[in-house]
């Protein structure tokens, strides 16, 4: 019997009505928002460097404008202030992110697949704080006992988690990446004053006891 040859349709997708159109394009407009919303942070530092050429090159040529963009951009970078603000806030994004994974990954979200909203993170001495808002069919000790994966995701020495004392919906997860103890003492206005003082009790001379104090002979005849 003859084998019938295949036949092959190169065609792609094709939509079929407007409402699928909206469909696909409302689709693709909350993967690209849900994407620019955790990566909010470098975005809005690309946007404010954007924005910094932009007013610049209204007053001036391109050149002389991104000289002046690129010059604000590195003064930024070497001034400590600025950097360790701009630097901490990276820090802060990318464990927002690592640890939102986790929870994804370890099932945290609820049914609907809500995960912890992020209400606040700042940089701490020993790593990073966030503070995160739970959903109904969340709780603290439902983060607790992903402690584990939460530490192995965050890359880092330890993670605590501490649940408000004025609201069970408010959870603190403290990222330890150092021992804060471990550094140099603090400054004290009163490390220079002790110092000093080591030092001037350490040059001034012993005192003398009085089993040191020796009479001469002549001295103890005459008092005899």
């Amino acid at each position: 019997m003859r084998r019938q040859p295949t036949v092959r349709i190169d065609q792609g997708y094709r939509v079929d009505s407007t409402w699928e159109a909206l469909a696909l394009t409302g689709r693709a407009a909350r993967r690209v928002s849900a994407a620019a919303w955790r990566y909010r942070t470098e975005l809005s530092l690309v946007a404010a460097v954007l924005l910094v050429r932009i007013l610049t090159g209204r007053q001036m040529p391109g050149g002389p404008a991104w000289a002046v963009t690129s010059s604000t951009a590195v003064t930024l970078l070497l001034w400590p202030a600025s950097r360790r603000l701009l630097f901490g806030r990276l820090r802060c994004a990318r464990t927002r992110r690592r640890l939102l994974a986790c929870m994804a990954e370890t099932r945290v979200a609820t049914s609907a697949g809500r995960l912890p909203l992020v209400l606040r993170s700042r940089v701490t001495p020993a790593g990073e704080r966030l503070t995160f808002g739970l959903f109904p069919g969340q709780s603290a000790e439902l983060l607790v006992a992903r402690v584990e994966e939460l530490r192995a995701s965050a890359r880092a020495r330890d993670v605590t988690v501490t649940r408000d004392s004025g609201r069970a919906d408010r959870v603190v997860i403290d990222v330890i990446r150092r021992d804060a103890l471990a550094g140099p003492a603090l400054p004290s206005p009163l490390l220079a004053y002790a110092t000093a003082l080591h030092d001037t009790r350490a040059a001034a001379p012993a005192p003398v006891q009085a089993d040191d104090l020796s009479i001469p002979d002549s001295a103890e005849e005459a008092a005899r």
